[in-house]
């Protein structure tokens, strides 16, 4: 939703598809990433620690953009 907060628990427990959905995209990021016959099969190798840090940390500014973003819309709108 472009106003609804993602953090409220109950909403990401309602939605069973999106669950299903959000799984399933992250065991096959982990695949494609760590499986050696993945990283044969499309030229590419594991991530290191360093570099997930770096994803988790923009991955979290961007979270909270957003969510900012839609406490401002829903205060002026």
């Amino acid at each position: 939703s472009q106003t609804a907060s993602i953090l409220s628990i109950k909403a990401m427990l309602e939605n069973k598809v999106i669950l299903i959905g959000a799984a399933a995209v992250i065991v096959l990021q982990l695949l494609f990433t760590y499986w050696p016959t993945f990283n044969r099969l499309f030229q590419t190798e594991p991530i290191n620690l360093k570099n997930w840090l770096l994803i988790l940390a923009v991955t979290v500014c961007i979270f909270f953009i957003v969510e900012l973003e839609k406490v401002l819309l829903k205060n002026t709108g």
